[in-house]
């Protein structure tokens, strides 16, 4: 069934001026994004039964989140005629008339966009031809304006749906489903529900609350001092080790979250030398926290070094994988990165409201927080905790299932990483996908929330297909996929090992 969104609206006045204001801060300039609809199905024609509309939106804002803001609108009148809602990633912009975006322009802000399309040569094809039944509109508001076309991918659509009707015991979707896992840490079971949304796309709205003018606020901030810690990855043998850092980050952090996951929650961070940052802590690691006492400092940082740990193996074996892709001379698709992440620990003497602790003493230390630059709130999923079927079969998306393949075989079968997801970003003068918040499972289960241990490999073991890069890359034949791992085996050594003695010092 198609979940389809409910009538009326439960946005607080807040939340319905932040529409207002077009997704950034009162007083932002702002660019009229106007957008029509065409389908792959039928590419010569623009769908007038999907609808088309305008809308000003400030400049801060960035493409990826505008879209799905859109594909959200869309599915207002998709949701008619099919059975399913459409995805974000099964859309991308064209301009008027079909036209192809440039090269790394899908996820600048709408301001980069504008002002790199607006350019003496570019403009007068891209932005000087209005589309007729938007020229009276144009002539009347004289506010710069995109004519954007909605292009759905019916192919990418129908193969979705296909996946769902032949895996339908599968409670792990991409449509929000919920999924309730046990993981093994520090020695004890703890249990977790996962959602397919993330801490930065999950944004807690309050949308129970009444709309009335006592729900604007003004969002407070304190002023917040972070002793860096990094992670370094040994460059040949995989081992991370974390390190203090020389330099201490200030500047102000907000006193409440504004997205909220199944166990995290993330707070805008701006440095001193204006970073927009997020850092996220813990507030439970299982679901039988909810009802009981907090989380302690010590426990929050267990687990946020390990998050932090997970990154940076990821990285490493990707920055493997396509070294290996390039000696072989495979196509794969390079724009992925992992987030770029540190921690940060609170050393004033008065703890931040944000970090939910009462007081900092001598035998407490100051909250530990992971940080990571502020992206486009818009997220894609590859994988799941314990579903790692191919969804997709964009570049992509089977770039990152053999990357997964790979990790699999040059951890020595010790890795198995899940959950991956990302977000589109633009970075450096490219568009890439931003991985983060990854999973793993371990043989010894204790690699972090959510490591289901040799379970949780064996699902990997049960799910993957290989497809196009991995044959090309022989990975179907030198990295067999088999049952023969034990619970009590050994982590091999010269691999990055599931435990982490520097986690509790």
């Amino acid at each position: 069934m198609a979940q389809k969104p409910a009538p009326g609206t439960s946005l607080t006045t807040s939340t319905l001026l932040h529409h207002e204001h077009g997704g950034g801060p009162l007083g932002e300039d702002k660019v009229m994004v106007v957008w029509a609809v065409r389908e792959s199905k039928a590419p010569k024609v623009i769908n007038a039964d999907l609808g088309s509309s305008a809308k000003k939106w400030a400049v801060s804002v960035a493409l990826p989140d505008i879209k799905s803001h859109l594909v959200e609108t869309l599915n207002l009148e998709w949701t008619r005629s099919h059975s399913a809602l459409l995805l974000p990633e099964e859309v991308t912009f064209r301009w008027h008339g079909g036209i192809l975006l440039e090269p790394n322009t899908a996820n600048m802000t709408l301001g980069q966009f504008y002002a790199f399309y607006s350019t003496p040569s570019r403009a007068p094809i891209y932005l000087t031809t209005v589309p007729t039944q938007w020229k009276m509109m144009a002539k009347q508001d004289k506010t710069p304006t995109v004519f954007l076309e909605l292009y759905i991918d019916s192919t990418a659509f129908t193969l979705r749906q296909n996946f769902g009707r032949g895996s339908a015991g599968d409670s792990d979707d991409d449509m929000g489903s919920c999924l309730r896992i046990t993981s093994s840490v520090a020695g004890r079971k703890r249990t977790r529900t996962l959602s397919s949304t993330s801490e930065g796309a999950n944004r807690d709205y309050g949308a129970n609350k009444r709309c009335n003018s006592s729900a604007i606020t003004v969002h407070k901030v304190s002023p917040v001092t972070l002793k860096k810690i990094v992670c370094i990855v040994d460059h040949t043998t995989g081992v991370p080790d974390f390190e203090e850092s020389l330099d201490e980050i200030s500047g102000n952090i907000r006193d409440s979250h504004f997205g909220k996951g199944a166990m995290k929650y993330a707070y805008d961070f701006k440095s001193m030398d204006g970073q927009a940052l997020v850092a996220k802590r813990f507030y439970r690691i299982s679901d039988s926290d909810e009802m009981g006492p907090p989380i302690t400092v010590l426990e929050n940082r267990t687990q946020i070094y390990l998050e932090l740990r997970r990154l940076m193996v990821g990285a490493y074996f990707l920055k493997q994988f396509f070294m290996a892709a390039k000696r072989q001379g495979v196509d794969v698709y390079t724009a992925i990165e992992f987030a770029d992440a540190w921690l940060g620990q609170e050393i004033q003497v008065i703890p931040t409201k944000a970090s939910g602790a009462a007081k900092v003493d001598d035998t407490h230390e100051g909250i530990t927080w992971l940080v990571e630059t502020k992206r486009a709130t818009t997220v894609e999923h590859f994988t799941f905790t314990l579903n790692h079927q191919t969804r997709r079969q964009d570049l992509c998306a089977k770039t990152i299932h053999a990357f997964a393949h790979f990790t699999y075989g040059n951890s020595q079968k010790s890795i198995v990483l899940a959950d991956i997801q990302g977000t589109p970003a633009h970075r450096g003068g490219r568009d890439l996908m931003i991985l983060f918040d990854p999973m793993t499972h371990t043989p010894a289960g204790d690699s972090g929330i959510g490591d289901f241990g040799v379970e949780g490999i064996w699902s990997f073991i049960q799910d993957h297909h290989c497809g196009d890069i991995c044959r090309s890359l022989g990975l179907h034949e030198s990295v067999l996929l088999s049952d023969n791992i034990q619970p009590n085996e050994d982590t091999p050594k010269d691999v990055p090992s599931s435990t982490s003695s520097t986690a509790s010092t």
